[in-house]
């Protein structure tokens, strides 16, 4: 016993040392009006590391919750004492009550004695969350509260104790969080809640794309069964910044098509490894006649609407899809009254010279649309002019076997017309024409120099002239069509399309197959093909008690 009070008389005098040396800080805070502590001085102390503690006056700290009275040297006595103040400091909430008001509701907290501390507020989901600190919950029956709200637009409120002596009051709004203001009483807490308002528009739902390449009807793309990639008039707009050929934009954006050729052909195109099948508004490109296939070398990208690919074989237009089927949608008239697109941009290559004139190139687009409720007109005239590529190290690359030095012109022209509110006439003409006149070749004379050597350009003789064909090569595709539609025919939604294409090709530099047939080619020719078709989707009505 001893030992026990001789230990809480050092505790004692080192907080006693303590005391005193704060005491100038405290006289200073307090003006110098400084109290005894504990009503008196600290007489029954031993000697303290070798000195005595029993004349220092004890400061009296304001606030301070724990008062230790040295006089008993009882801890537990001393303990008890300051948990009895720590309990006197928080406010118990008796009573909750909410009452109906003009704006909303208000939610009355009762207290027996005491005004409760100010609450920390914020929102979470649509609920108000208002946690109050230093305060319990003490209902009469010991519970939580929880009632359901009459008032239109609050859907619950809940008053529930937290640890830590908190109070947490909650109330859920339907379509955003309530608002609050706090009004403090002597005996409560008031707290007038209002309607909140949504902060932040609702996200648009996200348009559903509608395919018709994978099943020559439109289905919405996540419920076709294929590997489908739908490329948007936005993806498309993004790529043409860079390049005006469909192989290039192609090979960006679909997986699984082959690298970008920069050739007038389709040679080395493929999907998976294996031939497509190119459509245009539901048109073949392809055709039997293959010397020089050019399936998308028909149409400037900057007239599409949308591409959709189908990837994996498949013979829903027919053949020559082993690897895939890719339908290029033509663009559609604006929604608005009357609008107009002028495009205008160039390219330049770099070499040795550094911007040579014969690298230059550019192209234009403009375009008109007019819509009314019955009716819609679409007209577009681009055009693209290419110059001589350079390479990496600034040499010419020959343009015989490129796109190189071409001048391209498409005309897209779209009518659109409401026979009744459920029919509809579509008719589409488009043409697309491509010249290349070539200066620069690929000199023969690099195949017999010894190991690998890249192609060298060497320019044609002033003079150069075909026998019996035009100097300079062509392509020319025409595609028309005509679609109707009646989405209310015997309770089924009908459509039906006829279509003519006609394409051409003409001249340019022959190919010297001397070496394994003994002839010089140069292959023109040209190819028709008319078609249609129809299709009728038989709509299921189940109507039930």
């Amino acid at each position: 016993m001893a030992q026990q009070r001789m230990g809480w008389s050092v505790w004692v005098g080192v907080m006693g040392a303590i005391a005193a040396l704060a005491q100038p800080l405290v006289a200073q805070a307090n003006g110098g009006n400084v109290g005894e502590w504990a009503s008196g001085r600290v007489g029954e102390v031993d000697e303290w590391m070798g000195g005595r503690v029993d004349e220092l006056e004890q400061p009296t700290l304001l606030s301070t919750p724990l008062l230790i009275h040295p006089s008993t040297l009882d801890p537990a006595a001393a303990v008890d004492e300051g948990m009895t103040q720590i309990a006197q400091a928080t406010v118990q909430i008796t009573g909750v009550r909410v009452e109906s008001t003009e704006a909303g509701l208000q939610v009355v907290l009762e207290t027996a004695a005491g005004e409760l501390s100010a609450p920390a507020t914020r929102s979470l989901g649509n609920a108000l969350i208002i946690d109050i600190p230093n305060a319990v919950l003490a209902l009469p029956d010991g519970g939580e509260f929880q009632q359901a709200s009459s008032t239109a637009g609050i859907a619950f409120i809940s008053v529930t104790g937290l640890p830590d002596n908190q109070v947490r009051v909650s109330i859920t709004g339907n379509d955003a969080p309530p608002s609050v203001e706090v009004s403090p009483a002597a005996q409560g807490l008031t707290l007038a809640v209002t309607l909140g308002l949504a902060t932040e528009a609702e996200a648009p739902e996200e348009a559903i794309q509608l395919v018709v390449t994978a099943t020559r009807t439109e289905e919405e793309l996540q419920n076709v069964p294929r590997s489908v990639t739908v490329i948007t008039q936005e993806d498309i707009e993004q790529q043409t910044r860079f390049s005006q050929d469909m192989g290039d934009i192609l090979s960006q954006l679909v997986p699984g098509f082959s690298a970008p050729t920069s050739r007038t052909n389709t040679f080395g195109q493929t999907l998976r490894g294996r031939e497509i099948s190119v459509l245009i508004d539901g048109i073949p490109q392809n055709s039997n006649l293959g010397s020089v296939p050019a399936a998308l070398t028909t149409i400037d990208p900057r007239s599409v609407e949308r591409i959709e690919v189908v990837r994996g074989p498949n013979a829903i237009y027919g053949g020559q899809a082993t690897g895939g089927s890719i339908n290029i949608i033509t663009r559609q008239p604006d929604a608005s009254p009357v609008s107009q697109t002028i495009d205008i941009g160039g390219s330049a290559a770099f070499s040795e010279a550094f911007l040579t004139g014969d690298g230059f190139g550019y192209n234009a687009l403009y375009s008109v649309s007019a819509a009314t409720e019955t009716a819609s007109l679409l007209g577009s005239l681009s055009y693209t002019s290419r110059g001589v590529y350079y390479d990496a190290e600034g040499d010419r690359i020959p343009s015989d076997l490129t796109d190189a030095e071409t001048d391209e012109v498409n005309l897209l022209i779209r009518l659109g017309g409401e026979l009744s509110p459920t029919q509809r006439l579509n008719f589409t003409f488009n043409h697309f024409s491509q010249i290349q006149n070539v200066s620069y070749i690929s000199d023969p004379e690099v195949d017999n120099i010894a190991g690998v050597q890249k192609a060298r350009a060497i320019e044609l003789p002033a003079g150069t002239q075909i026998i019996d064909a035009p100097n300079e090569a062509s392509l020319e595709t025409t595609n028309l069509t005509l679609q109707y539609f009646h989405d209310d025919l015997l309770n089924s939604e009908v459509s039906g399309q006829v279509f003519f294409r006609n394409y051409e090709f003409v001249g340019g530099l022959p190919t010297d197959l001397r070496e394994f047939f003994g002839i010089i080619s140069q292959s023109p020719g040209s190819t028709q093909q008319w078609g249609g078709g129809f299709r009728s989707i038989r709509r299921l009505i189940l109507k039930t008690p």
